[in-house]
């Protein structure tokens, strides 16, 4: 989701000191003087002592989504007291969004020292001085603890700039159990709408969003493909085939989806598929799991996106997958300094072995670590599983050209416009959407 907003992050530590008063005896002026100097004197001098304490403390400025910023916080205080570095380093928490980091911080030299950020962000924050390198040593570390994929996403060139901590920027297809008794009827969108208008209720599929149009898109095999610049920080050209006889049936079937009256496309729609939001299913990301298990209870299920037809060829819907990350801003910090290999240091153990099961257990959140994945607990959670079936059918959300998420030239906004559109029409949709893609 973008945002038209801007933050530039100001001071925000600020210190109080009290001043207390001594009274006295008036029978023992003497001694109550000589108290209230000397008190005087240990107040002043504490006073002081605090002051230059408080003074030598340096601040970490964490950027972090509003749902974890306090769980966050929790973590991050407690690994400074276990390294003995709470003497040293005072934490501020600072509300962003990990898809809000490019758009929403216009100074990174005031920005977040340490902060999370969605996988397809990585090149821009590059380019902006906003990622330092990860440190050989942890990323050898983080090769072996959690695989190629999930590195992948933090990877630029040869070089790797951020710490994955969750692999659930994806979405499937949450439903209500109540309404669907018989789970064959997930697998087909005209089924899965059927058994919600037999129950005066609707899917929810926002597709107004390009996060959720971009990812049928891909339904019938099209995509784009992006070469970088020599050093690695720019994208010098983009290919793709969305032009393509895949791409016109992507159209044709989002053309049906939007066409379709049992179907919500708009953003208001994404709700949890209850009786009381008027929805027996939705699709929707693996963040709002919690919520929806809350919403539905007993009745809380997920599985992947069904199939549709065009013609006479049936595709599973496709979608986006991606990760989020832990990224160190050098332009705030300094490229040498002990404090950014301090950050280096907890952003490493955000994303550790332990650190990743709380995070799961607290919550829900996806994990990246390949032995926290495979226990029992994970893998028998419904939004892993659907997530890990949708994979299949899902684009890896890492360098994503800029143009992909303009709503204006999305088919989806120029269906909505032309519902009747005619064969040579769609076409000419797919041939526009193409090369909206491929500009640079």
């Amino acid at each position: 989701m973008k945002s038209s907003k801007f933050v530039t992050l100001l001071g925000l530590v600020g210190m109080t000191f009290g001043m207390a008063s001594c009274g006295g005896n008036t029978s023992s002026a003497a001694a109550t003087s000589s108290a209230g100097e000397t008190s005087t004197q240990t107040s002043t001098q504490t006073s002081t002592e605090t002051s230059s304490q408080a003074a030598t403390k340096t601040e970490i400025v964490v950027g972090s989504p509003s749902a974890q910023k306090t769980w966050v916080e929790t973590q991050v205080k407690a690994w400074l007291t276990a390294q003995g570095l709470d003497s040293k380093y005072t934490v501020t928490m600072y509300e962003l969004g990990e898809g809000d980091v490019n758009s929403k911080v216009t100074d990174w030299t005031a920005g977040p020292d340490i902060y999370a950020y969605a996988s397809d962000q990585t090149l821009g924050l590059v380019g902006k001085g906003a990622l330092a390198k990860v440190p050989t040593a942890y990323a050898t570390e983080m090769k072996t603890a959690l695989g190629n994929e999930a590195m992948v996403a933090a990877q630029i060139g040869t070089s790797y700039y951020g710490y994955p901590y969750a692999g659930d920027n994806g979405y499937f297809l949450y439903y209500n159990k109540s309404v669907f008794t018989d789970t064959s009827k997930l697998e087909k969108l005209t089924d899965v709408v059927d058994v919600c208008t037999a129950a005066n209720l609707k899917l929810s599929y926002k597709l107004a969003d390009t996060f959720f149009s971009t990812g049928v898109m891909f339904s019938f095999g099209a995509r784009y493909d992006v070469a970088l610049s020599a050093d690695s920080k720019s994208i010098e050209a983009i290919s793709a085939d969305f032009n393509s006889e895949k791409g016109v049936k992507a159209i044709k079937a989002m053309k049906d989806i939007i066409n379709n009256t049992g179907i919500d496309t708009t953003t208001d729609g994404q709700k949890a598929p209850t009786v009381a939001n008027g929805l027996g299913a939705c699709v929707d990301g693996g963040w709002n799991a919690s919520n929806y298990k809350e919403a539905l209870g007993d009745d809380y299920g997920c599985c992947k996106l069904p199939s549709v037809t065009v013609g006479t060829e049936t595709v599973n819907l496709g979608s986006f997958l991606g990760y989020k990350l832990y990224g160190v801003n050098p332009s705030r910090t300094g490229t040498t300094t002990e404090k950014l290999s301090d950050l280096h240091k907890l952003a490493n153990y955000l994303i550790s072995k332990d650190v990743q099961e709380k995070r799961f257990d607290d919550l829900t959140i996806v994990p990246t670590n390949a032995e926290v994945k495979a226990l029992s607990k994970v893998q028998e959670t419904p939004h892993v599983k659907a997530l890990a079936d949708q994979s299949a059918f899902a684009v890896a959300q890492t360098i994503v050209p800029g143009h992909v998420w303009d709503t204006a030239t999305n088919p989806y906004a120029l269906l909505l416009e032309n519902t009747d559109a005619t064969d040579e029409e769609i076409q000419a949709m797919a041939t526009s959407y193409n090369t909206a893609v491929c500009t640079l």
